[in-house]
């Protein structure tokens, strides 16, 4: 990208594309340079939503809260409204985080059915989190219907029936998820269970 902008030029779309991508890997620093690249378009709800995002990961958060706002005001996006409603659902209100997700469900299409899943399992896991293990299940299966197979539904029911004390059958779930994303955090989840469930020689690698 760095060089396409060298060859090409600061295109608006090449530098947000680019703010994207840093902030994503949080390289926070680059992002923010790249944002202020796109100054004379501080007005567009995609940088507005950007500049509070780094806000947020930068321990920003009423910024970042002001930012989530305005760019609901200017864009009410499924995406702006679930930025909101995962700050509601960290420092606010957790039922007003719930309806703000129901509200970005409302503006998700017919063909975005892997972010409406995703959406439901953020629903699910404010359940999950009060103890309402019977609500948080509801999302989970709301979610697999919306995109089948997704992996990290998988991975939340596998928590799911982790806390459920339902130990045998959270390892299979989890096998799964670590067979189809091999990510670290998932291979230490599935370890801690079997440690905790007196299996040490299962936990090994």
């Amino acid at each position: 990208i760095d060089r396409a902008i060298g060859e090409i030029g600061p295109l608006a779309d090449l530098y947000l594309l680019k703010a994207n991508l840093d902030f994503r890997l949080h390289r926070l620093e680059n992002a923010d340079r790249d944002v202020q690249a796109l100054a004379r378009f501080a007005g567009n709800s995609q940088i507005i939503a950007l500049k509070a995002g780094i806000a947020f990961q930068q321990a920003g958060y009423e910024e970042a809260k002001k930012g989530y706002r305005l760019a609901i005001e200017k864009n009410p996006t499924w995406d702006n409204l679930a930025r909101l409603a995962y700050w509601e659902s960290k420092f606010g209100d957790i039922e007003l985080a719930d309806k703000l997700y129901g509200q970005a469900e409302n503006e998700i299409s017919a063909k975005e059915m892997r972010s409406y899943a995703w959406v439901e399992l953020e629903r699910g896991l404010l359940e999950f989190n009060r103890g309402r293990y019977q609500k948080a299940a509801a999302h989970y299966d709301q979610a697999d219907k919306a995109y089948s197979g997704y992996w990290l539904a998988d991975e939340h029911r596998a928590e799911l029936l982790e806390a459920e004390r339902k130990f045998d059958q959270a390892v299979a779930l989890y096998g799964r998820v670590v067979g189809r994303a091999p990510q670290p955090e998932f291979q230490q989840a599935l370890g801690d269970l079997f440690a905790f469930m007196g299996k040490p020689d299962q936990a090994k690698p």
